[in-house]
């Protein structure tokens, strides 16, 4: 069926107009519209006549030429240009779609001619890892729009679903990463069947104790891309476990990256250089601009069933499974595979935190100390004596200082810091101090006071509580606590 017809852009070639002279453009848009209309496609002004182009007939489909059943743009003369999705195809991909076959469509190197052959030949009939293949190839949103347009996106979040299932389902518990147990022969079963997944040669595993010395190794061979996690980077503790790698909250997330962006060559976007992170989110920007362009009834939202034995998905699995075996980062040289196991891990509430020892600590020796997710200096577990009220105010990092502050005692700080002992009664006693109790620098009204059950070593434990700098005796600042004036919290007492 014919399409819109469709304005092209002046040319050499100018629209016929009888007050113009020879080598001039007509420049009325009104004329030209007109002109378009009476079937004058191209026009050229000469001495002494006018050379005209007659319009041919175009098939448009979202503004671009296409046109399944035969040519897009067909001129009078016989003349015939073949379009899908706006990009110009071969005669026999439109006109004898019986002649494609898979085989043939491997052959060609055009990633256009290849994504129309496809649909030509049917999207039903290719496999999960086949798609997924073609759209690793795909760069703007026409490129998208056929993945779109067969529900491929559904199929990614099917998958997606899948393996973070799969590796929820491994999570290690507290107690597991506190006492590692690395299984190396496990490990190199994972490992070698995750690089045959991808059709990789099998490597031999060197083992490094430490994240340190892996990395120096690494860098001693000028290889310019880093170890790669082996943890399922969407993993509900994966910012975790990058904090036990960098040692430090990463200060940005791609949350729309998944397993379709990644290939055992092309890892996540923070192991990236600057410049491939630019590219790869403008790729994700024509991914999304695709979807939300492709009307919903021409996707379908039917419900996608997957399982571990996809072929796609069974690329993934084994490299979860070596994680759970004992491997936390590796990498891939050209004949061997390096190899980090997973460090003991202390966690609390969510955050890296052990009051006693090192919160990170690596076969090696390597360790690194946290306290409430702030690192801390070693020295400040290792020799806690040395702890000085002078080094706390001279600690420009607040949560650093809090946590010296906690090692080394806040009842003990007010004494040797030159806290001002407002009041004491039979209460506690109500202090002022020059840093709050988070180590910032203001000052701060602070009640101690005595905890009335006797802790399972016989000692009564000390607490500090902020109160309101107007309290005039610890008293009034314990009744405030409970919401009570100072006479109604002795009335309570008495009764």
């Amino acid at each position: 069926m014919a399409g819109r017809k469709k304005e092209c852009p002046a040319q050499p070639r100018r629209e016929a107009y009888p007050a113009t002279q020879a080598g001039e453009e007509i420049r009325s848009p009104a004329a030209l519209i007109e002109m378009f209309m009476a079937g004058v496609f191209y026009y050229w002004i000469k001495p002494t006549e006018v050379v005209c182009v007659a319009r041919p007939s175009l098939w448009l489909e979202r503004a671009d030429l296409h046109r399944a059943d035969g040519p897009a743009v067909e001129w009078p003369t016989g003349e015939r240009h073949y379009f899908w999705r706006g990009r110009e195809m071969p005669k026999w991909v439109i006109e004898r779609p019986a002649h494609i076959t898979k085989d043939r469509i491997r052959l060609v190197r055009s990633p256009a001619i290849r994504r129309c052959m496809m649909e030509r030949l049917g999207m039903a009939r290719f496999t999960l890892l086949e798609h997924w293949q073609e759209w690793q190839q795909c760069t703007s949103r026409e490129d998208f729009e056929p993945f779109v347009d067969c529900g491929l996106h559904h199929a990614f979040h099917a998958v997606s679903r899948c393996i973070a299932a799969h590796a929820e389902a491994n999570r290690l518990s507290p107690a597991a990463l506190r006492s590692p147990d690395i299984d190396r022969l496990a490990v190199e079963h994972w490992l070698q069947r995750f690089l045959r997944a991808w059709g990789m040669r099998e490597r031999r595993l060197q083992w490094f104790v430490t994240a340190r010395s892996a990395q120096n190794f690494i860098a001693r061979r000028r290889r310019s891309h880093p170890l790669r996690p082996a943890y399922w980077p969407r993993l509900s503790i994966a910012p975790l476990l990058d904090t036990v790698w960098y040692r430090r909250p990463l200060s940005w997330n791609w949350p729309d990256e998944d397993w379709q962006d990644w290939t055992i060559t092309a890892p996540r976007a923070r192991e990236c250089a600057p410049q491939l992170i630019s590219r790869r989110a403008e790729r994700n920007c024509n991914w999304r601009a695709a979807m939300s362009a492709v009307a919903n009834e021409r996707a379908p939202s039917t419900l996608i069933q997957v399982c571990l034995s996809d072929p796609v998905i069974g690329r993934w699995t084994p490299l979860i499974d070596a994680f759970t075996a004992g491997l936390f980062y590796y990498w891939i040289g050209a004949d061997e595979v390096v190899c980090v196991p997973r460090p003991a891990i202390w966690i609390e509430d969510d955050r890296l935190h052990r009051e006693d020892g090192p919160a990170i600590e690596w076969p090696g020796g390597e360790r690194y100390y946290f306290r409430r997710g702030v690192e801390m200096p070693s020295w400040a577990f290792e020799r806690p004596e040395t702890i000085t009220a002078p080094m706390i105010f001279a600690e420009v990092n607040v949560e650093i200082r809090r946590c010296m502050m906690e090692r080394f005692g806040f009842g003990r700080f007010l004494r040797e810091s030159g806290g001002s002992l407002l009041a004491q009664d039979a209460h506690g006693k109500l202090w002022r101090t020059r840093l709050d109790r988070q180590g910032r620098a203001q000052r701060e009204t602070v009640l101690e006071v005595q905890n009335g059950t006797r802790e399972p070593d016989g000692t009564y434990r000390q607490y500090f509580l902020s109160v309101p700098p107007n309290m005039r005796s610890p008293t009034e600042a314990v009744a405030w606590t409970y919401g009570l004036t100072a006479r109604q919290y002795e009335l309570a007492v008495r009764t």
